[in-house]
């Protein structure tokens, strides 16, 4: 019993950093540090890691082929960027986003060829 109470503290603690994220508003509006932290916020999407090692998974099931690492594609106002993520980050402040579309393999391959053979990742922009 004595156990129990780190034990309840260390995973409030846990659960507390999990759902934390760097976004605020201003003006109504949410803003974002960093365009990672506003593809955690889209359904469809996990980001993996960080700094220059930062990936997003598409979580929707589909077959995959083309290249061997099985990253989306990057595509901004339907302009192709290509499949690494670094790329659509320096291209992109993430308080111009006006939304991300998540297209699964079959729709990204028929939209986008072989470029989309692993999904893509939309983004939108504010005009």
């Amino acid at each position: 019993m004595k156990n129990t109470l780190p034990i309840g503290i260390f995973f409030l603690s846990l659960f507390l950093f999990s759902c934390s994220n760097s976004s605020s508003i201003q003006n109504g509006e949410r803003t974002y540090s960093s365009v990672e932290d506003y593809l955690r916020t889209v359904s469809g999407i996990r980001v993996i890691g960080s700094g220059t090692n930062t990936k997003a998974v598409l979580t929707t099931v589909g077959k995959t082929f083309g290249n061997s690492d099985n990253s989306p594609l990057y595509v901004i106002d339907g302009q192709q960027i290509g499949s690494s993520l670094q790329d659509a980050i320096e291209r992109i402040n993430p308080n111009d986003i006006k939304r991300v579309k998540v297209w699964s393999v079959g729709d990204a391959t028929i939209r986008f060829g072989i470029n989309g053979a692993h999904g893509a990742i939309e983004f939108l922009m504010k005009k």
